[in-house]
């Protein structure tokens, strides 16, 4: 039998022991290095702008998630 449990991903594993805002600051990083390879990237290539795209709009959730719920949920 199948079935799903929704549970909440409060830390970041050997992360979060070292302080709450390592993971802020290496995804303010990451955002940084997809905004470089956005805007450094040719203007054909639409499969790569629609990727940057799809990985932005998830770490950008992510981040209010744990913002705002202090945590991920993950089934």
């Amino acid at each position: 039998m199948l079935g799903f449990t929704t549970t909440v991903n409060r830390g970041a594993g050997v992360w979060d022991r070292q302080g709450r805002g390592l993971v802020p600051g290496f995804s303010l990083l990451a955002l940084g290095f997809i905004v470089w390879m956005f805007v450094t990237s040719k203007a054909d290539q639409r499969v790569v702008h629609l990727a940057l795209g799809l990985i932005t709009a998830g770490a950008l959730g992510n981040s209010m998630r744990r913002a705002v719920f202090h945590g991920v949920r993950t089934c």
